[in-house]
């Protein structure tokens, strides 16, 4: 029975015959070596062959040149010596042009990142402004019909509107776009911000509050076609720009203005301080802005667009303004663009709010998605910025006017009389009428349908009568003035008596309720300034030229009316 070796056993014999077995081991090891070597062939040259060899490789080397004569060998070359056409061309400069876009030195890893989605920057600042006046109309059938360069029959018409402007972040909003793309592959696609059709909503307002609650989640949006291009179609026209044009951007950012026919446009039609007034405009220091300017570039000309604009008159527009420069002679980029929006539907005693959305082309838009980093990134051609923050309530006034005139006894138990004026803005007459009553009972209405008014003519310095219907509504409830005798000095120097009236007041009730007391102290600068305006230049003669830097006419009038 054969006996197993354990571990334990060869570690003993290893130990004991380990000198041995390596000896046997160096033995075979040298046997082999040594039948190996008998086994390669000799060398069959002596030494002496090898420095023949060596010689004649050098003799080789030192006559190269005899290697080179081609026309030995029976090769001919095109174009002469061989040699030559060598040179010729080692000398050649070499052609930069050839070797362009080849990328040098191309990394192992791909260093690009992929594009991502910029912030969306929304509107800032929204407020409101009223302002009223004469807008030039087109006369129905006088022509101004795309592709037709007849002059435009214009008619002044009366209007009334809320001017909404605010600012557009464009220098931030840029900031933005290079951020998201900065280091992607795709760095210069869509890489300008490009606005589209904002959406707006307004809300009516029972008081002048700005913390009253307004439910802006069910608001509708205003639809921008009738409120931007239907209204801008009945115009004869646009007006000059009073914003600095390096800030306006239509479309579909900045609703042009409306040719006003006694050119009082203000700042209410621009956003100071951050949108500076035109360098042409009266309020510059300049002479006045021309009646109308170039009408809204690149209009849209699919009827179903909200800003899509009939054009009117091509031939007699005005060229647009140039825009300004940099320091540096590239073109001027605005820090802001101004946001404005002109509401007509509007009506008196109401208050008004607003917001609006910003909505801007996706620059990420259809683009490879190897670019992107996400895939829906491309997917929707518009993004939405968020709503503005809204805007204070803003009142829309009653343009009318009451004046206290004298009162007188006339004798008897009858009642007494006074005498009182109107101011009334008249659409019709686009302007401001003025007309007096005369002999007026305590509870007499205030309509007389024949009167002749007395107003200014629109954008004109003249004077003019009408004959129409005044129905004002307002009823005189009752008026109080008294007469004592007092002593004044005369021409001389001795006192004299003699009854001075003193200012009387009178109450009326509006048509909307209202009761209201007007003192004939209070207005009587008020209302004699008016009746200047609308008395101060016969029919047929016109005023004196009042200066470039005078007001437009009534305009002072209008701005104290607004104050009381």
């Amino acid at each position: 029975m054969a006996k197993k070796i354990g571990t334990d056993g060869l570690n003993k014999f290893f130990k004991e015959k380990g000198e041995y077995v390596g000896l046997f081991a160096a033995v075979v090891a040298a046997g082999l070596l040594i039948y190996f070597a008998f086994g390669v062939p000799k060398y069959p040259k002596t030494p002496d062959d090898l420095k023949k060899d060596l010689g004649a490789a050098n003799t080789v080397f030192e006559t190269a040149d005899q290697r080179l004569n081609l026309e030995s060998e029976g090769i001919t070359t095109k174009g002469g010596d061989f040699v030559k056409v060598i040179d010729k061309l080692l000398l050649t400069p070499v052609n930069p042009a050839a070797f362009a876009g080849m990328e040098w030195n191309i990394p192992l890893f791909d260093s690009k990142q992929r594009r991502t989605e910029p912030e969306y920057l929304a509107l800032r600042e929204l407020r409101a402004a009223f302002h009223y006046g004469a807008i030039d109309m087109k006369v129905a059938g006088g022509g101004g019909a795309a592709g037709n360069a007849q002059q435009v029959q214009r008619r002044a018409l009366g209007e009334e509107w809320l001017t909404v402007t605010g600012l557009v972040p464009f220098e931030e909003q840029e900031a933005a776009y290079a951020a998201a793309f900065a280091g992607a592959g795709d760095v210069r696609t869509n890489a300008v911000p490009k606005y589209r059709p904002y959406l707006i909503q307004r809300a009516e307002v029972v008081a002048g509050d700005p913390n009253l609650p307004v439910d802006w989640q069910n608001m509708p949006n205003l639809d921008l076609k009738v409120y931007v291009s239907d209204e801008m179609n009945k115009w004869a026209g646009v007006g000059a720009e009073y914003a600095d044009p390096l800030y306006v951007s239509f479309p579909p950012l900045t609703q042009p203005l409306p040719p006003l026919s006694n050119k009082d446009y203000g700042d209410w039609a621009t956003h100071l301080p951050e949108i500076p007034v035109a360098s042409s405009s009266p309020a510059a220091g300049n002479a006045p802005a021309p009646a109308a300017a170039a009408r809204p570039a690149a209009v849209a000309a699919n009827p179903a667009d909200p800003f899509s604009i009939t054009p009117v008159n091509p031939d007699a527009a005005a060229p647009a303004p140039a825009a300004a420069a940099a320091a540096d002679g590239k073109p001027a980029k605005p820090k802001y663009l101004l946001f404005r929006f002109l509401d007509f539907n509007i009506e008196p005693t109401k208050f008004y709010r607003y917001r609006v959305k910003l909505v801007l082309n996706n620059p990420n838009f259809g683009l490879d998605v190897a670019h992107l980093d996400k895939a829906e990134l491309a997917q929707g051609d518009s993004r939405e910025a968020a709503w503005s923050e809204p805007s204070a309530p803003v009142y829309v006034p009653v343009l009318e006017k009451y004046f206290a005139g004298e009162g007188r006894s006339v004798g008897g138990d009858s009642e007494p009389e006074t005498s009182l004026a109107v101011k009334q803005w008249t659409p019709r007459f686009a302007a401001d009428v003025y007309y007096e009553f005369d002999k007026r009972l305590r509870g007499a209405l205030l309509n007389d349908p024949a009167a002749t008014v007395k107003h200014r003519v629109p954008g004109g310095n003249k004077s003019t009568e009408q004959s129409t219907m005044l129905k004002t509504d307002v009823l005189l409830a009752d008026f109080a003035w008294e007469k004592t005798p007092d002593r004044l000095r005369g021409p001389g120097t001795a006192l004299e008596a003699k009854t001075v009236s003193k200012p009387s007041e009178i109450l009326v009730r509006t048509p909307r309720g209202e009761l209201m007391i007007q003192t004939q102290l209070g207005d009587w600068w008020l209302r004699d300034e008016l009746k200047a305006v609308v008395n101060g230049a016969a029919a047929d003669q016109p005023a004196a030229d009042p200066g470039a830097d005078a007001p437009a006419p009534g305009e002072e009038v209008k701005k104290k009316l607004m104050l009381q």
